[in-house]
């Protein structure tokens, strides 16, 4: 579905529901070229047109306002409950409603938000191949993949509309560079990518497209701590004294509940502290029981030869975590990619501001 097509079904949907008088100071407005449609009660309605606004001499009441986000709701508001919570709900199209008013906060949760003041309907649109001049670095022509690739922008420079196109690439295919397409999971926070609207996306974002959409935050305001067990162990001279600092490190994060404790080398848990004589554990048998809680949040770190030396050989210790194997880093070529056809490269008119001329291709060989 192109923007003008979502621009008529918003029409079909919404518009009809507006004020005779804001369809009336509307008429002579070009809406294709229109980003955003902000309503504030008592305000002028503003229409955003790129960085400009279209100021309309019409002033919506709160009575106007609710019965226009009703219909955004198709009449039932508590369906929409979970998604008015985060502060916008998602309409056929794909169209986006921003919500301003009363927050309501329960348990230190958001729960409603009621006496709207402000509607802000964000106008859906796609740019077709607009990650065209992107996908050369992106794809792994040669054993059909994709690389890990961060795209880092300044805010509204289009991440998410060039995201969503790299989607539907990566999950369609390609036949024109003998790219086969692969499965592609979507983790869309606020549903920006996908569009979802009871369960369908309202954007194309591939035949082999799976999403999780509305997903939180989970790591929001957790801190990140480091430690070793040489930390653990300074100054512990007299028996016990390590059993101490490790209980109470242990206790607080426990009690904490929003912090993440990262120990290098962790293979030296193993054993320090231990002493047969005296009858002590080691810090690995004393921080078990913490690593089964749902409070604790540990990640580890050593080599795969002290890994098997040390850690799987105390299974109940390795059992405790999920292993996960990193590779040596291979090195990176970006010089095969210029097997890309020419016919790509047409695209570059979308993204004016990126010049893919020979001289960026010999720069960005000499800095990788």
């Amino acid at each position: 579905m192109n923007k003008l097509e979502k621009l008529e079904l918003l029409k079909i949907l919404l518009f009809k529901s507006f004020p005779e008088g804001l369809l009336k100071s509307m008429e002579n407005v070009n809406l294709e070229k229109v980003d955003e449609i902000r309503i504030r009660v008592d305000k002028p309605v503003i229409l955003k047109v790129g960085v400009n606004d279209i100021i309309v001499n019409y002033k919506v009441s709160s009575d106007e306002i609710l019965n226009l986000f009703q219909v955004c709701c198709s009449n039932s508001i508590y369906t929409y409950q979970n998604q008015i919570c985060g502060g916008f709900i998602t309409i056929p199209g794909g169209h986006r409603v921003g919500i301003s008013g009363s927050v309501v906060v329960k348990d230190g949760k958001v729960t409603n938000i009621t006496n709207l003041y402000s509607l802000n309907i964000r106008i859906a649109k796609e740019i077709p191949n607009c990650s065209m001049p992107l996908l050369q670095y992106v794809i792994d022509i040669e054993k059909n993949t994709v690389f890990n690739t961060l795209i880092v922008s300044s805010p509204g420079a289009g991440k998410t509309t060039m995201l969503r196109d790299i989607v539907n690439k990566i999950s369609n295919g390609m036949p024109e560079i003998n790219f086969k397409g692969v499965n592609v999971s979507v983790i869309d926070e606020r549903g920006e990518i996908s569009a979802m609207h009871k369960g369908v996306p309202q954007n194309d974002i591939g035949i082999r497209t799976d999403v999780l959409d509305n997903v939180p935050k989970v790591l929001k305001d957790f801190v990140i701590y480091k430690t070793s067990a040489a930390t653990l162990n300074n100054n512990c001279v007299y028996n016990g004294m390590l059993e101490k600092n490790v209980l109470d490190l242990f206790n607080a994060l426990e009690y904490r509940k929003d912090t993440i404790l990262f120990i290098d080398e962790i293979h030296t848990l193993v054993g320090t502290g231990k002493s047969i004589s005296h009858d002590t554990l080691d810090i690995a048998n004393i921080i078990k029981p913490f690593i089964t809680s749902e409070n604790i949040h540990l990640i580890g770190a050593t080599t795969d030869y002290e890994y098997e030396y040390y850690i799987k050989g105390d299974p109940a210790f390795s059992r405790r975590f999920s292993n996960i194997i990193i590779e040596e880093p291979k090195d990176y070529t970006p010089a095969k990619y210029r097997k890309f056809n020419d016919a790509q490269h047409k695209h570059k008119k979308i993204l004016k501001q990126i010049n893919f001329s020979e001289d960026n291709f010999k720069q960005f060989d000499e800095d990788y």
